[in-house]
């Protein structure tokens, strides 16, 4: 038997273990999302310390004991715990549910951010592709009128030319009476008016002038039937006055943290009181409210109630979306139907959601053939598709009717 090289033994084992690393630093990703987020980020302080570079400054052995149960550290002495409880003013850790395993996978993302130093800037607009912003919202509220303004004039135009044509014709019947031998002499505009002045009745213009308003009114029915179910702008008060660019812009908390459907389920779903409680549970001051609005949480979660938030975006029942479909596999950011989320401090919807606003989006995207729910679904022409490279998500059924409706 052939001995394999030296070489390439060393080359295998490099590469399972870049792989090992690879998957590490993702899943570790993950947990930090969703323990860790809340009170924690990379690059600045938040409730609890700056995290980005943390595995330089302390004994990893350390650091699993600390997440796993901090007040024991605390109350046995430790020098730097009691350190670390004084410095960010006595707030208590809760013991985290995460395994030794876990806590290296979170350890192993903390440190690949901090060699590559690419911790988010909050005044980032996060978000990639056909994100809405500012300008755009403008845009969508100027809509109506400007369709409103172009039917009008068009009408108008209209109405001014069978005006003309009106007026010909009984101005022609009128020459042929009167000279029956000579030939018409064609448009002459002050025959026009003259010919109006002396033959056409106050009742007739009366008559047009009233279907031309009526037309206007039509006009101003139509466009504003034509964006029934459409609530771009709505941004209903909620019971709870909770700012989206403080948690999420400011603090940067992961959209994911609170909505934790969104890559699993239909839908995103509204955070549970206990999910809020994560960290109200130990903040009850907040920057612009005090301890009014945070009140409000946490007597609901002492009276065992949940939150009835208002629905912001709203779908015909009709219409089939599902979250999962195009956040984990399309890998489509919140803001590009939400809009920049993380600067509202009451959210409101910017997108129209309507059809074809759905259609332009599936006949513009690319498919992300990446990810793992295309590489199982072609499993044999994966290679091939990909290496394609222009398919877009209509020409996978992303215009079938059934696709969307039931």
């Amino acid at each position: 038997m052939k001995r394999m090289p030296f070489w390439v033994l060393i080359v295998g084992v490099a590469s399972l273990f870049h792989l090992s690393y690879a998957q590490d630093v993702a899943a570790g990703k993950k947990l930090f999302q969703q323990n860790c987020a809340a009170c924690h980020k990379l690059g600045s302080v938040l409730i609890g310390p700056d995290l980005l570079g943390v595995t330089d400054r302390r004994d990893e052995e350390w650091l699993i004991r600390f997440i796993q149960n901090s007040q024991a550290l605390v109350q046995a002495g430790d020098a730097q715990a009691v350190a670390l409880f004084e410095e960010f003013n006595k707030v208590i850790m809760p013991p985290q549910p995460l395994s030794e395993a876990q806590i290296r996978d979170v350890l192993a993302y903390i440190s690949s951010e901090t060699q590559s130093a690419t911790a988010p800037s909050s005044a980032a607009v996060r978000g990639k592709g056909s994100v809405v912003d500012a300008e755009e919202v403008k845009a969508l509220a100027q809509r109506n009128m400007d369709r409103i303004y172009q039917t009008v004039v068009g009408l108008t135009i209209f109405f001014i030319l069978c005006l003309l044509l009106f007026i010909g014709h009984f101005k022609r019947q009128a020459w042929v009476r009167e000279h029956p031998d000579e030939p018409y002499p064609g448009f002459d505009l002050k025959g026009y008016v003259e010919f109006a002045s002396r033959y056409v009745a106050p009742v007739p213009v009366v008559v047009m002038v009233l279907g031309v308003i009526g037309l206007v009114v039509v006009v101003f029915l139509y466009v504003a039937a034509q964006d029934i179910g459409s609530q771009v702008g709505y941004a209903p008060d909620q019971p709870v006055k909770f700012s989206h660019e403080l948690h999420a812009g400011q603090l940067q908390i992961d959209c994911q943290y609170c909505h934790t459907g969104v890559e699993k389920a239909k839908n995103a779903n509204i955070p549970s009181v206990n999910i809020c409680m994560n960290c109200h549970k130990y903040v009850s001051e907040g920057p612009k409210y005090g301890t009014t609005e945070i009140a409000k949480v946490r007597k609901a979660a002492e009276e065992g109630r949940p939150i009835e938030w208002v629905r912001v975006h709203n779908l015909p029942e009709h219409a089939y979306f599902n979250h999962a479909q195009h956040v984990k596999v399309g890998g489509i950011e919140c803001q590009t139907c939400h809009g920049p989320v993380e600067t509202m401090e009451k959210v409101r919807q910017v997108a129209t959601l309507e059809m074809k606003w759905c259609i332009n989006c599936h006949k513009s995207t690319d498919i992300r053939f990446d990810n793992p729910y295309y590489r199982a679904t072609f499993r044999d022409k994966y290679e091939e598709i990909k290496a394609h490279r222009k398919f877009k998500v209509a020409d996978l059924g992303g215009l079938d009717c059934a696709r969307c409706h039931y």
